[in-house]
């Protein structure tokens, strides 16, 4: 199994293989990837109130009454963050590196 990555939510935090990041939040419908790394993940430390308001927050329109609807859309948000903030962390190194303090 790969390394973990670890994405942080308002009420809870979540541990997703380090392979899946780039698997689930790609450009395109991620449904397939997403729906195979699922399996991958300990979704049990939060509950269904947490996982509804933290889905609810992110202002989609998304029916949340389905436990397991609710855990792929969360680890597709999960990989979404991680990767967004590589690619931040990505630039900034790389801004650092021009100016000489890397």
């Amino acid at each position: 199994m790969s390394n973990m990555e670890e994405a942080y939510f308002n009420y809870f935090d979540i541990r997703i293989p380090s392979d899946a990041v780039a698997d689930c939040s790609h450009s395109g419908r991620c449904d397939e990837d997403v729906e195979y790394w699922h399996s991958f993940v300990d979704f049990s430390h939060i509950s269904d109130a947490d996982l509804e308001l933290e889905l609810d927050e992110c202002g989609a329109d998304w029916d949340l009454s389905d436990r397991r609807d609710n855990e792929l859309r969360l680890l597709w948000l999960a990989a979404c963050n991680i990767r967004e903030e590589q690619n931040v962390c990505d630039i900034e190194d790389a801004a650092r590196l021009e100016e000489g303090n890397g």
